[in-house]
């Protein structure tokens, strides 16, 4: 059906009425427009009979604003026709956001062709396909006055209202207007307000003609709000009643404002001569073009942000206020966790929380009131939906590496790579893969000895139904199914893997626990100290130091503390660059939330698709583009712990304090031995215009280290730079997927050029990759630089393509040590850090060592190399890889872990440290004696006697378990004091 609705002077003056300041505004226009819908669906469908039952509880939005919230069932966002056809909404559901219902969201009204102008709602839900209106153009030329004289629209919201020039009297809305209108200009009652045209009555260069973007038919509907966590609404909820007196004084404020505005265009409208006129009209069709290409791609996302900001800091400042008026200065919740995790989900960072009532915690949680960033982005909080689910076996492997459908195999006569998540994979054949294995480590590939299948019989667990019964009590989820318990007593040391793979493991966690905020933390801590249960934290299990296998001597029922379940963002703020994320949230997760919002943090170690910000913070990790980003000390604001005597958190995020000794480096590589990380302030970048691969090829390894100290000299790494010898050149050309006839050409042209041309020796160059980012024009500088560094030293480019083929191999490296131990293979890095002047005799020696360690166990068919992966002003990061064919020995990881530890002893020796990044853990907790000194020790053990008075983060890291305090020699000790 359709039918001719005129723009009678009722109408009119309801359209009127959207903008007007007057506190009788919104009833006026309720009573008009239900006029107009008797004449037309009757007296049962007009807004007072359908809206009154649930909406006559609503109330103001923000200051200035004449729209209106209420509770609402938590749905996916519908555009909704201002008229409502439903007479029996479905009832609200107890987890509710707050989302506008009044005011219509969009009232588009473009130019279009001569004609009749349709107003679509056949697309709109319970509407038939028929029920559209007809206008007539002539008649929406008489409502132009109130259109946007930039976009021709008349929405508004609480922060993008229409402005009046004082002079041309043309209405902008905030965010059209170039440059945006600010608040403060918007509300000035006392100076008028000129647009852009009139300020500079300057000449405007006239644009080419360009087609006006088409735009669709006028609608009527709500922008979409992101889905708050029900905790967040309650918290909301509960702090309406102290902060509406104080919105309602802000609405008083900006209706002052937009009454000005409004009689100083009564008094002027007609004063303007018509030559005048078409003077300004020119003017804007000029600018029109160019400002429509901008605003139909950011008009709508903005303006839903500015809207959810507005609301977030309604929130944050009613919760603050109850929070002052309850707590005395404490940031204690009276619902337990829930409260509390509302309060961060509204993007209000706490510096500590305790519940003297619902959560038992220890004393010393009392924290500081801390302030909320001013600028919080409106998309978070936000629980994020992980890569990786909460039942860990189901996507990944539960005795290797990675994803499960990610794995080599060798298959119809070569080595292939199954699934299709990196690059190398679809089971492309790798031929030369196949060659190199056979010819390198003289393995039969017909002989595939695979790991035991997972076991259907665990160990039982400890018995500590008390502990159970609190965790339990207090809603926190747990497990102590077998299988669960079993996939988190392991990390990915060739140790653990091993174990795994033969059944031979002997300590499992007695039960998994899975908390979902802070608070429940603090409850599983104080229920650990009062039932004497070890807490062993676990992020995404992808250690390589052994810090999450459990003691085997521990006698103690052990908790697995899985974080995975705490993933959320809970505040980003766009101004400052900084962000806070719980710690079990997954490093692809991580970055791949924030690329959705412009930003990055540029953390990228080898374990980035797997390991968690929290583990990241717990073993001082590094990342391959620290270079440009900075390790994970740089990129640390401000860090929340709880130990057993509290909450250790720092009350400031600033960029620097000069405050006594950080505590920040206190939790910053303690393992889980001090208490367990929940929240994490960090930096964030905007994402780089540029990302672009380069190499260098370099005649032997030395000239390639001189060459990256002198780029660290000058201070010109690019975002990643890494060196690799010849060793792995060579493992890496294996790794290349053949192509055709000319591809094979092309491989013998580049050797013809690199011997003959170059005279260089193939076995005996390295390679460098390089990533850049940036601006386009700063990269091709930083290019230039770094290319005539190289050239000192004998390099030159070797292409974007090699580049980038090297720096995407290093996440598919992981992959290789699970074929090789199909294969009676045992291999594994290690990695320290060390000055430039000792690089590369340190490099040389450890690969003496190894060769003469390997002569003496008669091990034949081995491999050892190396590659500088990350550098600094000081020295570098060097990384070894070692593996050996084990048939005919017995205890292969006996040996290798022998071996290894002459190449730490040989590091230690040539000037290197006992790791660069990742960790001590057990299996180097030997040398931290030697690396800290014997008082470092023991000032470590004050403090964990202190923080950890019974023990209860007994993972066994970083000290000897010889030099290890027990339980009952502490609890000794507290006696004695």
């Amino acid at each position: 059906m359709a039918s001719t609705l005129d723009i009678d002077p009722t109408f009119k003056h309801a359209l009127k009425l959207l903008h007007s300041p007057h506190s009788d505004a919104t009833e006026k226009i309720r009573n008009l427009l239900d006029e107009l819908i008797k004449q037309r669906y009757g007296s049962g469908k007009t807004l007072i009979n359908s809206l009154s039952k649930k909406h006559l509880g609503e109330e103001p939005l923000a200051g200035g604003s004449n729209l209106y919230v209420r509770k609402q069932k938590v749905i996916e966002p519908k555009p909704i026709p201002v008229i409502n056809v439903d007479p029996d909404p479905e009832p609200m559901a107890s987890g509710t956001i707050e989302c506008i219902v009044s005011a219509p969201e969009a009232l588009t009204m473009p130019p279009m062709p001569s004609g009749s102008i349709l107003i679509s709602t056949s697309d709109l839900e319970g509407n038939d396909e028929d029920d559209d209106v007809v206008m007539e153009e002539d008649k929406l030329k008489e409502l132009e006055d109130l259109m946007c004289v930039v976009c021709r629209l008349m929405d508004v919201s609480a922060r993008n209202r229409l402005v009046e020039c004082a002079d041309c009297h043309a209405l902008y809305h905030q965010e059209c207007h170039k440059p945006v209108i600010s608040e403060a200009d918007a509300n000035d009652e006392e100076n008028a307000w000129y647009c852009t045209l009139c300020r500079t009555k300057q000449t405007v260069t006239k644009l080419p003609a360009t087609a006006l973007v088409s735009t669709p038919p006028i609608t009527i509907a709500t922008s979409p709000s992101p889905t708050v966590s029900s905790s967040a609404s309650k918290s909301t909820s509960h702090s309406k009643g102290n902060s509406g007196s104080s919105n309602k004084s802000a609405e008083s404020s900006s209706s002052s404002s937009s009454s000005g505005s409004s009689k100083h265009k009564s008094s002027k409208s007609g004063s303007k001569s018509s030559d005048s006129s078409h003077e300004r009209d020119r003017d804007r069709d000029r600018d029109r073009g160019e400002r429509d290409r901008d605003r139909d791609r950011d008009r709508d996302r903005d303006r839903d942000r500015d809207r959810e900001r507005e609301r977030d800091r309604d929130r944050s400042s009613k919760s603050s206020s109850n929070s002052g008026a309850g707590g005395g200065g404490s940031s204690s919740s009276s619902g337990g966790g829930a409260g509390s995790a509302a309060s961060s989900a509204v993007g209000t960072p706490r510096m500590s929380s305790s519940s003297a009532e619902k959560t038992p915690v220890a004393k010393g949680n009392e924290g500081f009131a801390a302030k909320a960033p001013a600028t919080l982005d409106p998309s978070v909080p936000k629980k994020i939906v992980s890569a990786i689910p909460k039942q860990r076996q189901q996507l990944l492997k539960w005795n290797g590496w990675g994803y499960k459908d990610s794995r080599f195999l060798y298959q119809d006569g070569t080595i292939v790579f199954t699934g299709d998540r990196y690059p190398i994979g679809g089971k492309v054949s790798l031929p030369h893969f196949r060659d190199y294995v056979i010819e390198n480590f003289n393995v039969d590939l017909s002989d595939r000895r695979e790991g035991v299948p997972v076991p259907n019989e665990f160990p039982d667990p400890v018995p500590c139904p008390e502990f159970l019964q609190d965790v339990r009590r207090s809603g926190i989820d747990c497990t102590q199914n077998g299988e669960d318990r079993l996939i988190r007593c392991h990390g990915q040391t060739l140790h653990d893997v091993h174990m795994m793979r033969t059944g031979t493991f002997k300590r499992i966690p007695d039960v998994v626990l899975f908390p979902v905020s802070h608070e429940q933390v603090e409850q599983i801590v104080h229920y650990a100290n009062r039932h004497n249960v070890v807490l062993i934290p676990y992020g995404g299990g992808t250690s390589v130091s052994g810090s999450v296998t459990c003691p085997e001597g521990e006698t103690r029922p052990i908790a697995a503390l899985d974080t995975s379940q705490m993933n959320r963002m809970l505040w980003i703020d766009r101004q400052n660059l900084v962000a806070c994320f719980e710690a079990g949230i997954v490093g692809q997760d991580l970055e791949r939330e924030l690329r959705q919002l412009g930003f990055t943090v540029g953390h990228e170690p080898d374990s980035y698709e797997f390991s968690t910000l929290g583990g990241w913070v717990a073993t001082r990790a590094s990342g391959m583009k620290k270079n440009v980003y900075g390790n994970i000390e740089d990129l640390l604001v401000r860090v929340k712990m709880v130990t057993s005597q509290g909450v250790l958190e720092r009350s400031l995020a600033v960029p620097r304090v000069s405050c006594g000794p950080d505590f920040n480096h206190l939790v910053l590589g303690s393992e889980g031995t001090l208490g367990v990380i929940t929240e994490v302030v960090i930096k964030i970048r905007p994402l780089p215009q540029v990302k672009r691969y380069g190499s260098l090829v370099f005649p032997d390894f030395g000239s390639g280290v001189r060459c990256l100290r002198e780029v660290a000299r000058e201070r010109l790494q690019p975002a990643s730079i890494r060196l690799i010898d010849n060793e792995q050149f060579v493992f890496g050309q294996a790794l290349k997927i053949p192509g055709g006839p000319l591809a094979t050409v092309a491989d013998q042209l580049k050797k013809v050029y690199l011997t003959r041309v170059k005279r260089l020796q193939l076995d005996r160059i390295a390679i460098a990759t390089l990533l850049f980012e940036g601006h386009e024009a700063q990269v091709k500088q930083h290019e230039a630089k770094i290319f005539a560094i190289a050239k000192q030293h004998g390099g030159f480019s070797a292409g974007s393509s090699n580049g980038e083929k090297g720096y995407i191999l290093t996440f598919v490296i992981a992959y290789i040590r699970d074929l090789a131990l199909d294969y009676s293979i045992v291999a594994e890095s290690f990695e320290t850090s060390v000055s430039w002047d000792r690089c590369e005799a340190l490099c040389t020696n450890v690969k003496s060592c190894v060769r003469k360690e390997c002569a003496k166990h008669n091990i034949q068919h081995y491999l050892i190399s190396c590659r500088v992966t990350q550098t600094y002003d000081a020295g570098a990061c060097v990384y070894f890889y070692f593996g050996f064919n084990h048939a005919g020995f017995a205890n292969p990881v006996t040996i290798y872990e022998e071996i290894e530890n002459k190449a730490r002893d040989e590091i230690l020796a040539s000037g290197g440290s006992i790791s660069h990044h990742h960790g001590v853990g057990k299996i180097r907790s030997r040398w931290y004696p030697q690396s800290v000194s014997n008082v470092g020790v023991q000032l470590y053990k004050a403090t964990k006697r202190e923080l950890d008075p019974n023990n209860i983060f007994a993972a066994g890291n970083l000290i000897p378990i010889e030099l290890q305090d027990s339980a009952s020699e502490t609890s000794c000790l507290k006696a004695k004091l």
